[in-house]
């Protein structure tokens, strides 16, 4: 997993800040410091240079830890780290030079559309030392005194497109954007067959976890005397609409129901 390491150095006080996963919306955070060098060693504030191991070997014993690449950048005031997989951020993502006591107002809009059924929702922020801990807005403001994080927070949302053909209704608990499940409820004189487009079932209350755009089509044909059978069934069965559900004409302990469900024909 690739981690972001960011640390600040003033005069004799370190600060680290890292990220784990750091362009995924679900990256982690882990703040460390601040630590007061003190010592002979110190000279005259400088900390001087961090290294890192960077080495990666052939077995398990020795394998380290890779390192992409380090970047050394000196702020001649506070240092502001702004982290958003998505949106144009101001200030910008990345590391922002602010001279100290700067009152930010920090921004990012609100919404989104990166692919097609697909669009990011803000739902915060998330900060770390002159930012304060956590707002829903998308807009921060803090006067900047300190190294300081500041993280915005998103929520993907996958388009439901629903639609019906033959008569009758599809409707679904949430939507159309971040939909968990879709119900079909027939209108009047109409019965549900089944579903196509994102899934074959026959099943009339349909629920999935969304993972993606899904487009779904409720599929109906008549039931014009509300019988729960089909009238082109009866018709092709009976060649007429008189059959009731509970019926079994053909005496094989099979209801007329059960044998339109399962299309089994008459014996």
């Amino acid at each position: 997993m690739p981690i972001d390491v960011h640390a600040s150095i003033r005069d004799n006080r370190l600060q680290v800040i890292v990220i784990s996963n750091p362009t995924n919306a679900a990256a982690q955070r882990f703040f460390f410091g601040p630590f007061d060098i003190t010592g002979g060693t110190v000279d005259n504030g400088k900390i001087g240079i961090f290294s890192w191991a960077q080495f990666s070997g052939g077995t398990v014993n020795d394998a380290g830890t890779e390192v992409d690449f380090v970047r050394v950048a000196q702020v001649s005031g506070e240092g502001l780290i702004v982290a958003s997989p998505y949106g144009l951020p101001d200030p910008p993502v990345g590391l922002n030079d602010l001279a100290s006591g700067t009152q930010v107002t920090a921004t990012v809009t609100n919404l989104v559309e990166d692919q097609p059924g697909v669009r990011r929702t803000l739902v915060g922020w998330e900060g770390f030392g002159s930012v304060p801990a956590s707002g829903t807005s998308n807009q921060a403001t803090f006067t900047l005194n300190s190294f300081s994080l500041l993280t915005w927070k998103w929520q993907t949302q996958y388009l439901l497109t629903t639609t019906a053909i033959g008569g009758g209704q599809v409707s679904a608990t949430l939507g159309p954007w971040i939909p968990e499940s879709t119900n079909v409820t027939p209108n009047p004189g109409n019965i549900f067959i089944g579903w196509a487009g994102d899934s074959i079932s026959t099943l009339t209350n349909l629920s999935f976890a969304m993972t993606r755009p899904v487009a779904l089509t409720g599929v109906f044909t008549a039931d014009s005397d509300s019988d729960g059978l089909a009238d082109i069934w009866e018709i092709d069965h009976f060649s007429n609409l008189n059959q009731a559900a509970a019926g079994d004409p053909d005496n094989d302990g099979v209801s007329n129901a059960d044998e339109y469900r399962h299309e089994s024909r008459r014996g």
